[in-house]
């Protein structure tokens, strides 16, 4: 079974990952669970769903990152 998780984005952060520009998204808090997905929620003014993406390995500390990340 796959397993996804939503998440909240600013939409000019969604404007990024729209046009590709923006491949990462740090979190202060790691989930308790590794995911398969993620639902990415636009928030005001659009508030809505806006996107649906699958998910690699975490990394703990964004230094572990390859290079041309953003």
């Amino acid at each position: 079974m796959e397993k996804g998780m939503f998440i909240s984005i600013h939409p000019e952060y969604c404007t990024l990952l729209s046009e590709g520009k923006k491949v990462h998204e740090f979190r202060s808090v790691k989930p308790k669970r590794q995911t398969d997905f993620l639902w990415i929620y636009e928030s005001a003014p659009s508030s809505a769903l806006t996107y649906i993406a699958r998910t690699t390995t975490p990394v703990e500390f964004p230094d572990q990152v390859e290079a041309g990340g953003w």
